[in-house]
């Protein structure tokens, strides 16, 4: 893959993300949806941190009491899960597989 051209940098930055196409190929893909398949069935996320993601410091500080298991999981596997995925107890409302929003910041360890 080339480099990325000012063009592409100019849509990051007007959209906060860039899709690069082809950066791995289709097989990297399906080995990667595969890992993070296994990774997600068996996740053990306990109660206290299952907790619906923000990147706001002040609802995280409501929903989860401080921001710690955010802003402490550069060296770990933490999941992220969407918003009203759980019910009052932590249970999952919806399949594990469709509750994350993420999985950081750790991702080196997942291959």
């Amino acid at each position: 893959m080339d480099f990325i051209t000012e063009e592409q940098i100019q849509k990051y930055r007007q959209d906060g993300y860039l899709v690069l196409e082809g950066f791995f190929s289709p097989e990297e893909c399906d080995a990667l949806r595969e890992r993070m398949a296994v990774i997600v069935e068996r996740m053990d996320v306990p109660l206290h941190c299952r907790t619906e993601f923000s990147t706001e410091q002040e609802e995280q500080l409501k929903t989860q009491g401080n921001a710690d298991y955010f802003m402490s999981s550069g060296d770990k596997v933490r999941f992220f899960f969407e918003k009203g995925v759980f019910d009052s107890q932590g249970d999952f409302l919806v399949p594990r597989e469709r509750s994350v929003n993420k999985i950081g910041h750790g991702k080196y360890k997942v291959i």
